[in-house]
């Protein structure tokens, strides 16, 4: 029997039965795990202001947050012996503390509408992660991610909220509608080395800036989603960072990010540069037109050379295993229609699996963390770029769209110095970083933008798994 204190601190609440679905979701976990005495946990849900002041107050993290955990257990409660859990208990009621949970719903309900999925599903999903944790879980590594994902699956379909049913629904949802010919849908991954174009062709594609783009290696950091709809299909484009070999945490995250990007696709584009063609290149196509999905090979950057150059390569490619082969120039948008046509055609039917305004799944604040760091890409010596990271700490909407919207944020980097030269001479670096970022951010959210930059130094952050996180690198 699990006891669940359910306290509202919100001056507005919204959501009725959250008591019934947490009651319903916990005492599945609990049930996974073996526990067989009664327990009882504190649940507080909280405004954005209240969750970022305990984050930064208790976690060094200055950020709004969805759910925090603060576990009475010294380790995985299965693994503890009765002496273990002595000052545990609860002397009134006999049942077992395991500690506090603190929600935050309106991220909660933004990040139900960022992944397209109910909100019911999301307060589901953030009580048996916090529970979890409470429980004495953590997702440090792979492994502990995916066995993390597959309790937290488990304790929701009991609720009917697994991904699985989810998914079915759509699929009984559309079946159900009167079609005229059938819907074709699916997923297609853009893999490359890095600085080939994969962010520059998915923008093209999908019509809007989704994915930063500079002259660097390694601009992508996370797999990022582009959704494009036609009346007769759907196509998610899954754009990755370039494959590389990793020399830090956060080159093993994006090596992560390609590899997760491959689980049930349906396409593959492996793309290269027509005027930079190397070994590496060529060993990515040979690994990855042996995948069991269609794969074309995309040949990008065909403007830069003549055909006394493309016709030979497009001829040594043709040995490799592909079902397609196609020459393309992303920027000037050639050959584009051919490679949409190619991949329609490749589409199994299926649902729409995002409603047809929808053409990215990067929360706004993500992409508008991006936008920064693209000027600073653009702008910024060799040796800096790739030790930059921004994280947004708020972004204070009026209501008003006649009103700026304010937007506070940190620019890391790794060493004093690189901080002397983001600044620049009498702060004039840093202020055109946030001039250039501002048009976009603007052009985004449709409204005049306040742009707020900070720049602080984190030693070696890109080892650091707490600074990955609170940077959004994370495989969660």
């Amino acid at each position: 029997m699990l006891e669940i204190e359910l306290i509202d601190q919100r001056k507005d609440p919204k959501e009725e039965g959250l008591d019934g679905l947490f009651q319903a979701v916990g005492e599945q976990v609990l049930s996974q795990q073996g526990v067989d005495m009664d327990a009882s946990v504190s649940v507080s849900l909280v405004e954005e202001e209240e969750i970022q002041r305990i984050n930064r107050e208790f976690r060094g993290v200055d950020r709004v947050t969805d759910v925090l955990s603060f576990p009475m257990l010294a380790g995985k409660l299965k693994e503890l012996q009765g002496r273990d859990l002595v000052g545990n208990f609860d002397p009134e009621t006999g049942c077992l503390f395991l500690g506090d949970l603190v929600l935050c719903p309106a991220r909660i309900v933004e990040q139900a509408q960022e992944y397209g999925h109910s909100q019911r599903r999301e307060y589901g999903y953030m009580l048996a992660h916090g529970l979890l944790h409470l429980l004495g879980y953590d997702h440090e590594t792979d492994e502990e991610r995916r066995e993390m994902r597959e309790l937290e699956e488990a304790a929701l379909q009991t609720v009917h909220l697994s991904r699985e049913e989810l998914k079915a629904k759509s699929t009984e949802r559309e079946t159900e509608k009167p079609m005229q010919k059938s819907f074709h849908s699916g997923f297609v991954a853009i893999l490359g080395r890095p600085n080939v174009g994969k962010s520059t062709l998915m923008n093209a594609l999908i019509g809007e800036k989704v994915a930063i783009v500079s002259p660097r290696a390694q601009t992508t950091r996370s797999r990022i989603m582009g959704v494009l709809t036609r009346p007769e299909a759907q196509i998610v484009f899954l754009d990755t960072p370039g494959i590389h070999t990793p020399r830090n945490r956060l080159g093993e995250y994006m090596i992560q990010a390609v590899q997760s990007a491959l689980e049930d696709v349906d396409a593959v584009l492996v793309m290269l540069d027509a005027s930079d063609v190397r070994k590496q290149d060529l060993d990515i196509v040979e690994k990855y037109t042996k995948l069991a999905v269609p794969v074309a090979v995309v040949v990008n950057k065909i403007d830069t050379v003549d055909a006394t150059v493309l016709a030979p390569l497009l001829q040594k490619l043709s040995a490799y295993p592909a079902k397609a082969w196609l020459p393309i120039s992303a920027r000037k948008k050639t050959g584009l229609e051919e490679l949409l046509k190619t991949l329609l055609d490749w589409m199994p039917e299926g649902p729409k699996y995002f409603p047809d305004d929808m053409v990215t799944d990067q929360p706004e604040r993500v992409i508008v963390a991006e936008m920064v760091r693209e000027k600073a890409l653009r702008n910024l010596r060799e040796e800096i770029p790739h030790g930059i990271g921004v994280e947004i700490l708020s972004i204070e909407n009026q209501g008003d769209e006649k009103l700026a919207v304010t937007i506070h944020a940190n620019v890391y980097c790794e060493k004093e110095s690189h901080k002397r030269i983001l600044i620049g001479k009498q702060g004039e670096m840093l202020r055109r970083i946030g001039e250039q970022a501002r048009g976009d951010i603007e052009k985004l959210l449709g409204q005049r933008v306040n742009l707020q930059l900070w720049v602080k130094v984190r030693p070696d952050w890109r080892n650091r798994q707490e600074d990955l996180k609170t940077l959004g690198y994370t495989n969660e």
